[in-house]
């Protein structure tokens, strides 16, 4: 079994080496898997086959099932369609993206520029002024509330190291985190402001009854009942932070003050540690709802519309 190994791009031999305009021998093996495909670069292409995989399968389960040609045939041709967009978008820029790394390889030169993560929907990306550079697959230490200097190779824009130069605008980095936890929590402006006012929204309530048959030791069924019949939304304030859960709990989860949330492994990875946030979620059961970025004290100004963060808000704010 292959042991995946953690890559840190912020270490300090790296960055030595890629100041003088060298590679470390491990930047050089990293950048020859992305090349031949195995890493990096293919983790585009298998983000996008669910879709077209998906119909496939249901396509032979209706053949199997004897359903009317025309539903096959209309399916067919929908998985079709979608199947070539999907490799069109996909396999011509991965095969360029490998040939441009392969040259970058050969004449072994490197830039920097200035740049942060922002989220998108696969994940955090490394972000210039113009372009979107390649990161490697593995876990990164890298926050998406700081600015870096990226040293990557010109042609592929594949990332070597990442250069610590300061932090991000504050509100800037709360937008955009907030952006990124409504996409993996699955909530928007309506929601977050139903769940201020301490209101379950409708389609909460629907995207909460599959949680009847996937309880795994977080809550009890009477607990959710009770929730969904009261339609209330608490609050709970303080710093944040991930942590990983023993069994039988979900693996996954945020610290939030004192409460413990559990989320999806994709929510996990969105959350940055040691921040203010604002998590709303059902009062028995503890489900999180949704959850906003809050601003520090010291980083409001005079006149900021913004709820200040204190530490005593970690009292669970109950709704009307």
């Amino acid at each position: 079994m292959t042991v995946k190994v953690k890559i840190d791009l912020t270490d300090a031999a790296g960055l030595a080496a890629n100041q003088r305009g060298e590679l470390t021998d491990a930047q050089r093996e990293r950048a020859t898997r992305a090349a031949r495909g195995r890493r990096g670069c293919l983790t585009y292409l298998l983000r996008r086959v669910i879709l077209p995989a998906g119909a496939l399968i249901a396509l032979v389960f209706l053949l199997g099932g004897r359903a009317p040609a025309i539903v096959v045939w209309v399916l067919l041709f929908i998985a079709l369609i979608v199947g070539t967009e999907m490799f069109m978008l996909t396999v011509p820029p991965l095969i360029q993206r490998q040939l441009l790394l392969r040259r970058d390889l050969v004449e072994e030169r490197l830039e920097s520029a200035e740049g942060r993560l922002l989220y998108t929907r696969g994940g955090y990306e490394a972000v210039l002024d113009n372009r979107v550079l390649l990161l490697p697959s593995n876990p990164l230490d890298l926050r998406p509330d700081m600015l870096y200097r990226f040293y990557f190779l010109p042609r592929s824009g594949f990332v070597l190291s990442a250069e610590v130069i300061g932090k991000s605008a504050t509100a800037d980095t709360r937008e955009a985190l907030l952006e990124a936890l409504s996409a993996v929590l699955d909530f928007n402006r309506d929601t977050l402001a139903a769940n201020r006012r301490g209101e379950l929204t409708t389609s909460q309530l629907l995207r909460l009854l599959p949680r009847f048959i996937t309880i795994a030791g977080d809550f009890t069924p009477s607990q959710l009942w009770s929730d969904l019949l009261r339609g209330r939304v608490e609050a709970t304030g303080g710093i944040g932070r991930r942590l990983k859960q023993p069994r039988p709990y979900q693996p996954y989860a945020y610290v939030i003050g004192a409460r413990h949330f559990s989320v999806s492994p994709r929510a996990f990875e969105v959350l940055i540690d040691d921040l203010p946030y604002r998590a709303y979620h059902l009062p028995r059961s503890g489900i999180l709802l949704s959850i906003e970025p809050l601003a520090a004290r010291h980083d409001l100004k005079d006149g900021d519309a913004e709820h200040p963060y204190d530490e005593t808000d970690s009292v669970a704010e109950g709704g009307a």
